[in-house]
């Protein structure tokens, strides 16, 4: 016997394809957490990516914005510092703006078409989970299109 995997197309409807984090995928259904999805009313899957807010870069323009705000109460207090926190806020902010463009973070989710819509039914900052589960549903629709007429 070789040792060359060979896949069975004709498995059960409720054959394990995937299973990992919470999410489990059979010739059948998609389970997601608690949310469970048919493959059969699945039209379509893909992945998008989505760019998320960088912490740091948040956290940065708010410095920037507080410094702007301390100089608008103390402009008229203290006049000698005005400029420098003027100067020293916009240099912040922008570094915000900067860090956010260079350094993002992506989120990957996964979009079921449904019927009419489209769900999005996993995210995560793993890409390679979230394209590993597209290929499995991928599976299945293959495993299910080759399951004899009276299961599908």
């Amino acid at each position: 016997m070789s040792g060359k995997l060979r896949v069975h197309y004709y498995a059960m409807p409720q054959a394990l394809i995937f299973e990992l984090d919470g999410v489990r995928v059979t010739p059948a259904i998609v389970q997601v957490g608690e949310t469970s999805y048919q493959i059969a009313n699945i039209g379509s899957v893909r992945v998008a990516e989505f760019r998320k807010y960088n912490r740091i870069s948040v956290l940065t323009f708010l410095l920037g914005a507080a410094l702007l705000t301390a100089w608008a109460m103390l402009h008229g207090t203290f006049p000698d510092i005005g400029l420098y926190l003027v100067e020293l806020g916009v240099s912040i902010s922008l570094l915000a703006f900067v860090l956010q463009l260079v350094w993002p973070r992506w989120v990957f989710a996964l979009m079921l078409k449904i019927s009419t819509r489209e769900v999005k039914a996993l995210t995560s900052l793993k890409g390679k989970f979230v394209f590993d589960v597209k290929q499995a549903i991928e599976g299945a629709f293959i495993v299910r299109a080759r399951l004899p007429s009276q299961l599908n």
